[in-house]
This record gives C-alpha cells, structure tokens and sequence, in this order.
C-alpha cells in the first residue's frame, strides 16, 4: 500500500466511524421517554421517516417511523382468508439479518409478527395479502408459506409522538 492509499483508506476510515458515531449518537423516545431504539438511517425524505432498531425477545427488527407514524412493512403477510384475518404467513424471509420479521396491522394499529415458534413452510391458498397497510384480495394461489405470529402491538407499547433523544456524545452548541 502506498502512501497515498493509506492517506485515502485513513480518510475513508475516519469519515465512516464519523457517520456511524453521529447514527448512534441518536436514540428514538415515545412521549412518555420510553425509548425505542437506535436510529440507523433518515435518508427517507420523503416522508421524512427514520429506521430505528428494535427488539422483542431474540427477535431484532427494524421499523420506519416519523413523529407521529409506523410505517407497515417490509415484508407483506398472506392469509387464506378474503380479509387479511385469520393466520398470517410469510411467502420468504427478509435475507439480511432480521430474518422473518414485519409490521403488520394490529389491533389496533401495528403490531411486529415473527415466524412462529417452530414453524415449518406448509401449503396455502393465498386468497388475500397485507402489504404497506393496504389488504388486497387475490384469485386464491398456491403459497409455500411460513406461519407469522404477532409478537406485540407497537401502538400498546409506545405513546406517539415519537421524538429524538441525543446521547451525551451530542455537543449543545448554545452551551
């Protein structure tokens, strides 16, 4: 390695420990001060949503949120019935490390379904989906589905609005 590219991996380096310590250095809280994790990414302008990382027992889980909103997703749910009621089921599993994990619709609201317990893919005739907060009907297909259970209702647990907590690593510039 020249001089150069250890110049330009030393930049690199230090730039992306910058942005990981600035990530961390912010913590989501619901209104009462509860917290809710870590935010990992804001760059959803859009709808100005952040990622933010949560756990419920072993299951770690990533959901997007704004002041006032859980977004639903990533992963769609598929039901046998015409309403999205009645068990839930995976189609695939997220491939990043969270595994089989989604928001869905709770009640009310959102609530985190896992795959069940032990669960093995069995076959299901899909006749409805939840995906992005919306349940469509479908004419009934085939599915080597995974059963979903839900874990906890988000909007139990956590008062909106949500709001940024700084760590103390977050210097006050009127200080």
């Amino acid at each position: 390695m020249t001089a150069r590219h250890a110049s330009v991996f030393a930049a690199v380096f230090l730039a992306f420990s910058a942005a990981v310590s600035a990530q961390d250095a912010l913590t989501v809280v619901d209104s009462t001060g509860k917290v809710l994790g870590p935010v990992l990414d804001t760059t959803d302008v859009t709808y100005y949503f952040a990622e933010v990382a949560m756990k419920a027992g072993k299951q770690i889980f990533i959901v997007s949120l704004n002041r006032t909103d859980i977004r639903f997703g990533p992963l769609p749910l598929f039901y046998e019935s015409t309403d999205c009621s009645g068990i839930a089921y995976f189609g695939t599993c997220n491939p990043l490390l969270t595994g089989c994990s989604t928001i869905g619709p709770g009640n009310p609201g959102h609530s985190l379904f896992v795959r069940a317990p032990d669960a093995l893919r069995a076959s299901v005739s899909v006749r409805s989906q939840f995906q992005s907060g919306f349940c469509d009907t479908f004419t009934p297909f085939t599915l080597s589905g995974l059963p979903a259970t839900s874990v906890v209702n988000l909007e139990s647990t956590f008062t909106a609005p949500f709001h940024l907590r700084p760590s103390s690593d977050v210097i006050d510039v009127l200080e």
